[in-house]
């Protein structure tokens, strides 16, 4: 099932509706992206919504931009640990465990 979405605005503190599709669980996101999906459900999820799909096309673009800033710089953003260096860590992390 995983993440579950409240029914109201009000029913769980720091948590919305899906107000995009009517949602109610993570799962039910996975499935309209890609009805045989059978992976992990993972949060957070970027969803597009031209496109009613989660947008991991985009997602790996944008490692791949990454990967190329890295290639020639020790961190992303200059001589230093960014918040962006952090987030891009995690997000790797999270892509790992997806392919668990």
């Amino acid at each position: 099932m995983g993440w579950v979405f409240p029914d109201t605005e009000t029913e769980q503190s720091g948590a919305a509706p899906d107000h995009i599709n009517g949602a109610k669980t993570i799962g039910a996101l996975y499935e309209l992206a890609s009805e045989n999906y059978s992976g992990k459900y993972t949060v957070p999820v970027l969803w597009d919504k031209k496109l009613k799909t989660i947008a991991a096309k985009q997602l790996y673009e944008a490692l791949d931009k990454c990967e190329e800033i890295l290639r020639k710089q020790r961190y992303l953003c200059g001589n230093s640990l960014t918040e962006a260096d952090v987030r891009l860590f995690v997000t790797l992390i999270r892509l790992d465990e997806l392919k668990s």
